[in-house]
C-alpha cells in the first residue's frame, strides 16, 4: 500500500500537525508502506528526501478561481497539474489530506479527472475552528473536498461533531482517530544544560495567541509569595515570545520566570518528569499532544476546560481544569496543586500514565489509520507495494 500525505504548508515548522506528518511518513514507511509527502508552497519544486526513504514534493498553491480574474484560473490549473504529476510519479493507493485548507482547491480539481487512489481527509483543530473557517471561499472548497473524500477523520469527538455541523458533506463518512504518542515518552529523559536545578512549573509549546500563555503569566503574578522558590519555565518558540517577555517584565515577575527555546525529545521528557505541574491554558486544541507527552511522563497537568483538552484531562482524576481565560480560576487551581500531599500527587501521576497508555498510543493511532486505508481499498491485509 502506497500513501501520499498532503500537508497544508511548507513542512519547515514543528507544530503538532507537522510532527504528526513526519511521524506518519516515517512509521508507515518502516512498516512496509511506502509513504511520500506533498507540501503546499508559493511555487513548485523537484522531489527531495524528507527523511531516508521518504520523498517530498512541493506543489504551488492555487488562487481561488474567479471569472473576473483570468490569472486565477492559470494558478488553479498549475497547482492541479503539479499535483497530478506527483501522483503519476508516486502512484499512491491513498491520498491523505491533513489539516485541509488551501489543498482543497488542488485536490478537488484533481478529483475531476479519473483516479485510482482513494481520498482520506483529517481535520486537526484550527482548520475547522480557526481563522480559515471564517473565509466563505475556504468553506465552499472544503465542503467540496469533503464531498470528494472517501473517508474523513477528526482527532477528537468534539471536533468531529463541530465539523459535521459546519459541513453537511461529511455525513456518515466521518470517524474519530485519536492522536497518539510513542511509548518511549515514558522512559527516563535526559537533562540538558538548561534544566533547572530547583522546583518549576512548566509550559511547553508554541508561543502563539491561541495558546494564551499570557493568562499563565497573569496567574503567576497573582500567586505572589505562594510560588517563592519555584520558577515558571516557558519552553517554546513563536511570534508571541517578545510580547510575553514584555508582559513578564511589566508584571515584575522576570526574577521567577525563565524562557527557553524549544527542546529536543529527551530534554523535554526530563522537564515533564520533574515539573511540579504542566500548564496548558489554550483557547482551543484539536487533541493536545503536550498533554499526552506530559501524561506519559507522569506529569500532573493543569489545563483550560476547552474541547480537545477535556477529552484527555479528567478533573481530580489525572489533572485539573479551569475555565479558559479565567486568571483567578487558574491561580486557585495552582494553589490546590501546591497543597497536595505526596500521596495525592503520586495518585494523579499514575492515573495520567495509565490514561495515556490506555487511549493515546502511537501504535494504536497508526493501526487505526492503516485499518481505515485497508477498508477504503477493500482489503484486510496490506496491499503489495
Amino acid at each position: 500500500m502506497k500513501i501520499l500525505i498532503f500537508h497544508y504548508d511548507e513542512l519547515d515548522a514543528l507544530g503538532g500537525v507537522e510532527s504528526l506528518v513526519r511521524t506518519f511518513s516515517r512509521e508507515f514507511t518502516q512498516l512496509g508502506h511506502p509513504t511520500g509527502v506533498v507540501e503546499l508552497g508559493h511555487s513548485g519544486s523537484p522531489k527531495r528526501q524528507l527523511t531516508p526513504g521518504v520523498p517530498i514534493w512541493k506543489v504551488a498553491g492555487s488562487s481561488f478561481p474567479a471569472l473576473t480574474k483570468p490569472r486565477s484560473w492559470f494558478s488553479h490549473a498549475r497547482s492541479i497539474s503539479q499535483f497530478r504529476k506527483v501522483v503519476n510519479e508516486f502512484n499512491p493507493d491513498i491520498v491523505h489530506v491533513h489539516f485541509p485548507v488551501h489543498q482543497a482547491l488542488t485536490v478537488v480539481g484533481a478529483c475531476r479527472f479519473p483516479r485510482r487512489w482513494r481520498l482520506a481527509v483529517t481535520v486537526h483543530n484550527s482548520d475547522i475552528r480557526g481563522e480559515p473557517q471564517s473565509d466563505p471561499r475556504i468553506r465552499l472548497w472544503r465542503n467540496r473536498l469533503f464531498d470528494c473524500a472517501d473517508a474523513i477523520t477528526a482527532v477528537s469527538d468534539s471536533l468531529l461533531e463541530e465539523a459535521k455541523q459546519a459541513y453537511p458533506a461529511i455525513g456518515d463518512k466521518g470517524s474519530v482517530i485519536y492522536n497518539g504518542i510513542d511509548a518511549d515518552w515514558g522512559e527516563e529523559g535526559q537533562p540538558s544544560a538548561n534544566t533547572p536545578s530547583g522546583k518549576y512549573v512548566l509550559y511547553a509549546g508554541r508561543l502563539s495567541t491561541v495558546k494564551s500563555v499570557d493568562t499563565l503569566l497573569s496567574a503567576w503574578h497573582s500567586l505572589g509569595r505562594n510560588v517563592e522558590g519555584t520558577t515558571l519555565l516557558i519552553v517554546g518558540d513563536g511570534d508571541e515570545r517578545q510580547a510575553l517577555e514584555n508582559q513578564a517584565r511589566e508584571l515584575n515577575i522576570l526574577d521567577s520566570v525563565t524562557f527557553l527555546p524549544s527542546q529536543g525529545k529527551e530534554a523535554l521528557a526530563n522537564l515533564y518528569q520533574n515539573a511540579e505541574c504542566v500548564v496548558l491554558p489554550s483557547q482551543r486544541e484539536g487533541l493536545a499532544m503536550v498533554l499526552l507527552e506530559a501524561g506519559a511522563c507522569g506529569a500532573i497537568c493543569v489545563a483550560s476546560n476547552v474541547t480537545g483538552i477535556y477529552e484527555v484531562i479528567k478533573p481530580g482524576v489525572n489533572g485539573f481544569l479551569f475555565p479558559y481565560g479565567d486568571v483567578a480560576a487558574l491561580t486557585d487551581a495552582l494553589k490546590s496543586l501546591f497543597a497536595l500531599s505526596a500521596q495525592e500527587r503520586d495518585t494523579l501521576k499514575e492515573a495520567a500514565r495509565k490514561s495515556v497508555a490506555a487511549q493515546f498510543t502511537q501504535q494504536s493511532m497508526l493501526n487505526n489509520y492503516l485499518d481505515l486505508y485497508r477498508g477504503l481499498l477493500g482489503t484486510t491485509t496490506p496491499v503489495d507495494s
